[in-house]
């Protein structure tokens, strides 16, 4: 950014600073989106120094830059296997917003950028390259919702982020990770033992969650999203169903794009991005096992949000809650899993 502008010769160091705070009035109107940025001069020698060089009322020509990049605007929270690589894709052909260079920057859940008490955010600010078009800027990284220390990091950086979360049913949540973690090599056990052993291989991690093996903790939602309410109100969060960006894709982005303010897709073509192959099907003695596991979290998060999610619990009027099974594993770390045979 280059602004020029008519300075006596005679100006002072606290002259200059009024023209920057006349320069960040003037630009409030642009950035009205955004925190107006600071500046900085970018000289050598003083201000008072280098302006005595020149005549009286010469064309000064003084470089102006952001002390601090645009912020982040919104993140794409969660939850993992819950279609935010599709979500992604969608808002990265959006004209008026710039996604970050890559999915997944894994900043706020980065334990290394938040080991030292002034945190840089350069590195990930440096993950955006918005061009004159674009209004906003976010990015798409679904463990923040699960992992604990994120919220309060991203109100530390932004505290109007918005915040948008996907949510899948998580029985078939937990299968979707199992598969995935398969496929990478990164789970040796069948289903139905990694689902036996989690409480005791989650422990692993702590004082952190683990990041491989949560299968059923992470569907969880509720206490992830009490922890995402505890700093940013409701209302700058947009809660969505996995099932309808994937069946009504064109209705769930006009959700999105009117809770970002931004212009809504003029068309949409669904993208696929969603399937992928299973090693196995789930087996019923699983599927029944995650249904007594998560029957109350679901009715639960039906209550708080106002959303249908029926289909995720079949025959649910018939079902009762096993009484033994714990309700997160916040419980279960502290005795095992009953063992069903």
């Amino acid at each position: 950014m280059l602004i020029s502008t008519d300075i006596p010769k005679t100006a002072s160091i606290s002259f200059c600073n009024s023209f920057l705070t006349a320069v960040r009035k003037r630009l409030s109107t642009h950035y009205s989106t955004y925190p107006v940025p600071s500046f900085r001069i970018n000289q050598e020698t003083s201000v008072a120094s280098y302006l005595k060089l020149l005549g009286n009322f010469e064309r000064v020509r003084i470089f102006l830059y952001p002390a601090d990049r645009r912020k982040v605007d919104f993140l794409i929270a969660g939850t993992q296997k819950g279609g935010t690589t599709a979500l992604d894709a969608y808002l990265r052909n959006h004209p008026e917003i710039c996604m970050a260079n890559q999915k997944e920057a894994h900043f706020f859940d980065g334990e290394r950028y938040f080991q030292h008490g002034q945190i840089s955010y350069h590195e990930y600010n440096s993950l955006f390259k918005p061009k004159r078009s674009h209004r906003i800027q976010g990015e798409a990284t679904p463990i923040y919702m699960y992992w604990k220390p994120a919220p309060a990091r991203i109100w530390q950086y932004n505290p109007r982020m918005k915040i948008i979360i996907i949510l899948r049913n998580p029985i078939d949540r937990a299968y979707s990770h199992w598969n995935m973690e398969r496929g990478r090599d990164n789970e040796p056990l069948c289903f139905w033992d990694a689902l036996q052993s989690e409480s005791q291989r989650c422990m692993e991690a702590y004082p952190y969650q683990h990041r491989i093996h949560s299968y059923m903790d992470r569907g969880f939602y509720l206490e992830q999203l009490q922890r995402i309410w505890n700093y940013f109100p409701k209302h700058q969060t947009l809660i969505l169903r996995s099932e309808d960006l994937k069946k009504n894709p064109k209705e769930t982005l006009d959700k999105v794009c009117h809770f970002l303010g931004v212009n809504c897709f003029k068309s949409v073509e669904p993208k696929n991005v969603f399937s992928g192959s299973y090693v196995s099907d789930m087996t019923g003695k699983e599927r029944e096992y995650l249904i007594n596991v998560f029957d109350a979290e679901i009715r639960k998060l039906e209550q708080v949000l106002g959303l249908d999610c029926g289909n995720w619990l079949p025959n649910r009027k018939n079902r009762r809650l096993a009484k033994d099974l714990p309700l997160n594993l916040n419980s279960a770390m502290r005795f095992s899993r009953p063992h069903i045979s």
